[in-house]
């Protein structure tokens, strides 16, 4: 379920409890004796005497920046100090991944290719949710109007209209610059994942019989 009970200990009359949650959300259940007037942790297992001159104060809950262990400081009205190690293991480390490029041409004659004006279109299926990527084709930034359009962050579509200056060949495509919720950040990607290759093609060919 994303959260897990690390531990209960005694402090005066009450209980004291810590859950760790998605995204390395710590939270501390206050006891129900003296109330506590100073929370603080340290990443890795510390004793009483560490938090005297160092500690990170937090109030009620605080972000684990790393998965690993923690020590928690309290401390309540009456001067009782207490000290609980935990581990936290939910903080987002996986980078978000590009699952499927295509890439399509709707040049009417031939899909396989694209000529000045036909609209190239990406389709890009991600892994989870991921910000806005850069995505160029044709070396161009595929931005403004409805060029890039997802209605979940998962699932991207951009088009590009062809311009009688880009370069002729093989259309390259680059997919750049995403980020999940964490800010993992994705790998660069400048090629489809099914093989789809589309030729530009602004060249009419003038023969004679």
């Amino acid at each position: 379920d994303g959260a897990s009970e690390i531990f209960y200990g005694e402090m005066n009359s009450g209980n004291v409890g810590t859950e760790v949650g998605e995204g390395g959300e710590v939270v501390l259940t206050p006891p129900t004796g003296n109330p506590i007037v100073e929370q603080m942790y340290l990443p890795g297992e510390h004793t009483v005497e560490d938090f005297e001159d160092d500690g990170t104060p937090f109030d009620g809950s605080f972000t684990a920046e790393e998965n690993g262990t923690y020590t928690i400081y309290m401390r309540d009205q009456a001067g009782n100090e207490y000290v609980e190690i935990i581990e936290v293991n939910t903080v987002d480390t996986e980078a978000p991944v590009l699952l499927s490029a295509v890439l399509t041409s709707n040049n009417s004659f031939n899909s396989n290719f694209a000529k000045k004006g036909d609209t190239l279109t990406l389709t890009l299926d991600f892994s989870e949710e991921v910000t806005q990527p850069v995505i160029k084709i044709l070396s161009n930034n595929a931005l403004g109007g409805n060029r890039i359009n997802t209605s979940d962050n998962i699932h991207w579509v951009a088009t590009y209209v062809a311009q009688g200056t880009d370069p002729e060949g093989n259309v390259a495509i680059s997919v750049s610059g995403y980020e999940d919720a964490a800010g993992n950040a994705g790998a660069i990607v400048t090629s489809t994942t099914d093989g789809s290759a589309i030729t530009f093609d602004r060249t009419f060919v003038n023969t004679s019989i």
